[in-house]
C-alpha cells in the first residue's frame, strides 16, 4: 500500500490540527481501510499502529498526525496519538499542548497516564505527547513499562498511532513495534535504494515485527497535473 503525505510540516500550522486537502483525506481514508481500521472484529482489526521509517526525516511525524487526525474525523471513535519520538518530538508543538508531563513521565512512574493525555481541537483526537526523555533520543524503559502502557491505551481508544523514530535507531525501537498490531513504514521518494529498504524490511520481519505496509512521502511530479489527469 502507498500514500502520498501532505509537504506541509508538522507544526507549521500554529497549533491547528494539521489540515489536509480533499484528495489527501481520501487517500488516508483509504490507508485506513487496507489497514483494515475499524475492524468488524476487534480481536482481528488493527487498533496499535506505529509509524516509523529508515532514517529520520522522512515525514514520520506528519504521516502519523494526519493519520490520526483522518480516523478521528471518521466517526465517533477515540483516537490517541501518541508521541513515542523524544528526540524529535513535534505533537506538543503541532496541536499546541504542553510537552510534559508525557510519556517520559509516564512510563517512569512519574505520571498518571489520565494527566499526561490531553484533549485536542478534534472532538474524538487525544494526545500523548513525549515528554522530557533527559536527553535521550529513544529511552529504553523496559518491556514491562512498554506493555503496560500499550495495555492501558488498549482499554480507552479505538486506534492508537504511535509516532516512532527510525526503526534502527535502537533496540527499545523494535520492543515497542513487537507490542503493537503492526507498523507503517515511511519512505521518502528518492532518497533510499533497495539496498536500504530491503535489509530494513527483513529485519522487521526477523525481530517478529507485523509490517502492515509502506507510504510513500514527498513524491516528486514530474509531469504537469493537468497531464497527469489525462494520462
Amino acid at each position: 500500500m502507498t500514500i502520498v503525505a501532505a509537504e506541509q510540516r508538522l507544526g507549521e500550522n500554529g497549533g491547528a490540527v494539521p489540515a489536509l486537502s480533499a484528495e489527501l483525506r481520501e487517500r488516508y481514508c483509504t490507508l485506513l481501510r487496507r489497514l483494515p481500521w475499524p475492524g468488524n472484529d476487534p480481536a482481528q482489526g488493527v487498533r496499535a499502529v506505529g509509524v516509523t521509517s529508515c532514517c529520520s526525516g522522512e515525514g514520520v511525524s506528519t504521516v502519523a498526525a494526519q493519520l490520526a487526525v483522518t480516523a478521528a474525523s471518521c466517526g465517533e471513535r477515540r483516537v490517541l496519538l501518541v508521541d513515542a519520538h523524544a528526540a524529535r518530538p513535534a505533537v506538543h508543538a503541532a496541536f499546541g499542548v504542553p510537552l510534559a508531563p508525557g510519556l517520559s513521565e509516564v512510563a517512569c512512574n512519574a505520571a498518571d497516564i489520565s494527566t499526561a493525555v490531553r484533549p485536542s481541537a478534534l472532538g474524538n483526537l487525544w494526545l500523548l505527547p513525549a515528554g522530557h526523555a533527559n536527553g535521550q533520543p529513544f529511552p529504553d524503559y523496559g518491556l514491562p513499562a512498554w506493555d503496560e502502557i500499550v495495555a492501558a491505551v488498549r482499554q480507552d481508544y479505538q486506534l492508537i498511532v504511535f509516532d516512532m523514530p527510525a526503526a534502527k535507531q535502537t533496540s527499545a525501537v523494535i520492543a515497542l513495534a513487537r507490542l503493537l498490531d503492526g507498523v507503517l513504514l515511511v519512505i521518502e521518494a528518492e532518497r533510499l535504494g533497495h539496498d536500504v529498504l530491503l535489509p530494513m524490511k527483513e529485519m522487521l520481519l526477523e525481530s517478529d515485527v507485523r509490517l502492515l505496509g509502506a507510504v510513500l512521502n514527498k513524491r516528486r511530479q514530474y509531469v504537469p497535473a493537468w497531464l497527469h489527469r489525462m494520462l
